[in-house]
């Protein structure tokens, strides 16, 4: 009965938890005719206990790891966040490309702005992006409606646009939004941008997102 209890618990020691292996490895060892092999346990005669060896120990150093490994992504993804949501309005003027790694990679959908890789290539386009704006508009300014943090997929999404008045503006002199997107920024273990996705918003609903009240607030 015991050795053969002993044997199946061998089987399926890896699928027990800590304190039910505990728990069984007790209840065994009080039979006097059963010896279990030293690896499970250490004996201390002072007080009778036993104390797990390897299964527990791993147990324990796994979940530590695992919530380090947690906490540093977490770090790094705030980092990113912080950095985007200062600096994404100030696209076009004065913006902080320290942000970003020196091997970027940019996947854009705009026709414009062509995907590439590195930070260099990066800042060029978006430089001849905001000049082919500025032959049509004027008093161009960045805007972003919302950032949005999303820890399961380790990404930050952005909701911006481009807002500006035409150079006609005598014929039309109100401001009103040039171009909206979303924005989708991947971080690096440091906390700096290593990948950015870029997406067009539909332009069936470029006019909704700003209200007349906002658009005057810029």
């Amino acid at each position: 009965g015991i050795n053969a209890e002993y044997g199946e618990m061998s089987r399926t020691t890896r699928l027990l938890t800590p304190s039910v292996l505990c728990r069984t490895l007790t209840r065994i060892s009080e039979c006097p005719s059963t010896q279990l092999p030293p690896h499970l346990y250490n004996m201390h005669p002072e007080s009778h206990t036993y104390e797990m060896h390897s299964h527990q120990m791993l147990y324990k150093s796994g979940q530590k790891e695992g919530d380090e490994a947690r906490r540093k992504r977490n770090l790094a993804l705030s980092t990113m966040h912080e950095n985007v949501r200062e600096n994404m309005p100030r696209l076009f003027e004065n913006h902080d490309y320290s942000i970003y790694r020196d091997d970027l990679e940019f996947v854009s959908h705009l026709p414009v702005l062509r995907p590439v890789h590195g930070l260099q290539l990066y800042k060029l386009g978006i430089t001849a992006w905001y000049k082919s704006l500025q032959l049509t508009h004027q008093s161009l300014q960045v805007f972003v409606k919302y950032t949005k943090q999303d820890d399961n997929l380790n990404s930050v999404v952005v909701r911006w646009g481009v807002i500006g008045q035409k150079h006609f503006y005598l014929l039309d002199p109100s401001i009103h939004p040039v171009f909206e997107a979303k924005s989708t920024f991947y971080p690096d273990p440091e906390g700096l941008v290593r990948r950015h996705v870029l997406d067009i918003v539909d332009s069936t609903r470029t006019h909704s997102i700003l209200t007349q009240n906002q658009l005057n607030k810029l």
